[in-house]
């Protein structure tokens, strides 16, 4: 049976080379699946501690969290005033994960891998259409773009300088079989070869050199799950 055709964009999470209190930990664009409307984000890193299923060992992983940019220039002038709008629509409030938990528009949050998720289950590899094997995703994670969930998956790359940066994917969510609110333990199904990993990170760094891989400095948006404060611009200058 064919696999359904799955629209892609890019998403990029470029972390701060620099300490500064209170600004975002890492800087990402997240293109809408199909399209060349990207969105800015400013994520927070926070770490946890994951207990193995299989040997209850203890691995430290992070997680990004943030809110995106709610309009783009591409998008029209009502459906910028729109997005806006929907902050305030409950009905735009998106759900993921086996818990159901809630993402309001522009809200992002990125997971990273155990080692154990990070490599394919026996017996279920999978291969490209070159019959060449994938390499599961590094990261996984979900996006709220204006009331429709969207999945990340994310792999470590080196851009030209060798600082490191996350690259990967967006897609929409294919219907699953699963009862609903269910989800695989390692989250959405991203998955690559060496060879296109390799294409990938190639042209990721070309549009960095660009301009169009990071998020200036400036960016300043609220951590996820927390509200602006009283009088304070949720953007500002350094």
């Amino acid at each position: 049976m064919d696999q359904p055709v799955r629209l892609e964009g890019n998403f990029t999470a470029n972390p701060r080379r620099y300490a500064a209190e209170g600004k975002p930990h890492y800087f990402a664009k997240l293109a809408v699946p199909g399209t060349d409307m990207t969105f800015r984000a400013g994520l927070y890193s926070n770490e946890y501690d994951y207990v193995s299923k299989a040997d209850g060992s203890v691995q430290k992983l992070k997680v990004l969290g943030g809110n995106a940019d709610l309009i783009s220039p591409k998008m029209t002038r009502q459906e910028q005033a729109d997005a806006i709008a929907a902050q305030a629509d409950a009905s735009k409030t998106v759900f993921y994960g086996k818990n159901n938990k809630p993402l309001r528009p522009g809200q992002v949050v990125v997971f990273e891998k155990a080692d154990e998720h990070k490599k394919p289950k026996e017996g279920k590899e999978k291969f490209n259409a070159k019959g060449q094997p994938t390499k599961p995703s590094d990261y996984y994670g979900y996006w709220n773009h204006n009331g429709q969930l969207v999945e990340i998956g994310g792999w470590n790359h080196q851009d030209r300088e060798g600082y490191f940066f996350i690259g990967g994917k967006t897609q929409f969510p294919l219907e699953r079989e699963a009862a609903p609110g269910t989800e695989v333990s390692d989250g959405p199904d991203f998955s690559m070869s060496a060879d296109d990993l390799a294409q990938m990170e190639k042209e990721l760094a070309d549009m960095d050199v660009r301009g169009e891989g990071r998020t200036g400095d400036d960016t300043d948006l609220t951590p996820f799950g927390q509200e602006p404060k009283a009088g304070k611009s949720r953007r500002g200058g350094r």
